[in-house]
């Protein structure tokens, strides 16, 4: 399975990169989004993970623009740096204490 990582933060995308191989994947790095979409547009990929915010062209843009192409590439998005657990409260998946 070949997998396209488009993330900004080389220490970030070098980590998903470097784990998706290990888990036998082989995974493409690239930095911005006008990147991300010239790649994922050329069809050669089994699935996207996809940073939201991207220098030169945002990852929602990205994904919007393979959308309208008509292009069903699935795609796992990186939501804003924010932490996991306020993530999962905002969507009713996580638990919270008391």
């Amino acid at each position: 399975m070949k997998i396209l990582v488009v993330e900004d933060d080389k220490t970030v995308g070098e980590y998903v990169r470097r784990g998706l191989d290990e888990a036998g994947y082989h995974a493409e790095l690239v930095g911005d989004g006008d990147e991300g979409l010239r790649l994922a547009t050329g069809g050669h990929f089994d699935l996207l993970v996809l940073d939201l915010r991207l220098p030169k062209l945002s990852g929602i843009d990205v994904l919007r623009t393979l959308r309208d192409r008509g292009n069903g590439l699935p795609c796992s998005c990186s939501p804003p740096r924010t932490p996991w657990t306020s993530r999962y409260r905002r969507c009713g998946w996580a638990r919270t204490t008391t």
